[in-house]
């Protein structure tokens, strides 16, 4: 009997969607008493066209939404969870405030997106076109960004610790007040970015380019920038305590008063660069080229400047003055990790 009624109201409810004069999935949902919020968990709606749609609130998790066309529609609050976004077009969506925890956006198109204070912890989004998207505020710890493009986005206040960046591209970003604490973001491109007050303690950072960058009173404490392209960045009252900056390009970068305490710049490059007031103590200099670095009231207290170039008798005679050294600096250990002894 069950069964039976069932058939019957399924029959109905096909009769109701061919003869609805619509095609929006709000609209149909209620044409067939059909509830957003509970019932589509795990739908699938793989290509389908939602496009021009107001969803809020709507429940897809765990659904198959590989393909679908959700440009400029509206998807705030809603409930996304563990979703497959894959190649999905949500250009112009408004997704404010929803949850989409473990969401694989790989390779969608979210231009214009909005997603302000959405929750995107564990999502994928390796590949996505993310150009001119609003992050403001959002939560994306341990997010997937490999490759993504993210040019131009918005990403003030955003959480981005522990996220995977490798060889995304962040040109012109907001990042100003972004964590980013841990985060991967090697050879990833930063260039003409705004991370203003941002936190990228411990980051790696590797052989990604931040030409023109404005990182005033950024927070790179023990950060990896090995190879970095700074460039005219602007890193002024910037925290670089420990990091290591082995072969990176500051040239003409701006470090008035950066705290580069027991910093690694071997071999780095700071020809035309500002370390006015900048804190070196502790910091090892050995083969850096100051070919016309400023280091008017430089502290330099312990700081290694073995090798370094553009360091004539005058200006050696006044750094030593103040505690520099100019000796060559004891070989870093080499640590030889043998093979376990089976059991």
């Amino acid at each position: 009997m069950d069964e039976e009624k069932f058939a019957q109201d399924f029959e109905t409810m096909l009769g109701q969607i061919d003869n609805a004069k619509t095609e929006k999935l709000s609209e149909l949902a209620k044409i067939t008493s059909l509830d957003l919020t509970k019932d589509f968990v795990g739908v699938d709606l793989n290509g389908e066209n939602l496009s021009n749609d107001n969803l809020s609130r709507a429940n897809f998790r765990s659904a198959n939404l590989r393909s679908t066309n959700f440009e400029r529609t509206i998807l705030e609050g809603a409930d996304l969870r563990s979703a497959d976004l894959r190649s999905a077009n949500l250009q112009s969506a408004s997704v404010e405030c929803a949850n989409l925890f473990g969401v694989n956006f790989e390779g969608a198109e979210l231009r214009g997106a909005s997603f302000e204070r959405a929750s995107l912890i564990n999502a994928n989004f390796e590949n996505a076109n993310l150009t001119g998207t609003n992050l403001i505020a959002t939560s994306l710890l341990h997010t997937d960004l490999t490759g993504a493009n993210l040019t131009g986005a918005i990403l003030t206040r955003a959480n981005l610790g522990g996220a995977k960046l490798d060889q995304a591209k962040l040109e012109g970003s907001n990042l100003i007040r972004a964590s980013l604490i841990g985060a991967y973001a090697t050879n990833a491109n930063f260039k003409d970015s705004k991370l203003i007050r941002s936190s990228l303690e411990s980051a790696n950072l590797e052989g990604s380019i931040f030409r023109g960058a404005d990182l005033e009173s950024a927070d790179l404490e023990k950060a990896n920038l090995e190879s970095a392209d700074l460039t005219g960045a602007n890193l002024e009252s910037a925290d670089l305590t420990s990091a290591n900056l082995e072969s990176a390009d500051l040239t003409s970068a701006n470090l008035e008063s950066a705290d580069l305490r027991k910093a690694l710049l071997r071999n780095a490059k700071l020809s035309g660069a500002n370390l006015n007031g900048a804190n070196l103590n502790g910091a090892n200099l050995s083969g850096a080229n100051l070919n016309g670095t400023r280091l008017t009231l430089v502290r330099v207290q312990n700081a290694i400047f073995f090798d370094s170039l553009g360091v004539n008798k005058e200006l050696r005679h006044d750094l030593e003055a103040r505690g520099a050294k100019f000796i060559r600096p004891p070989e870093e250990p080499i640590i030889v990790i043998k093979n376990p002894i089976p059991r």
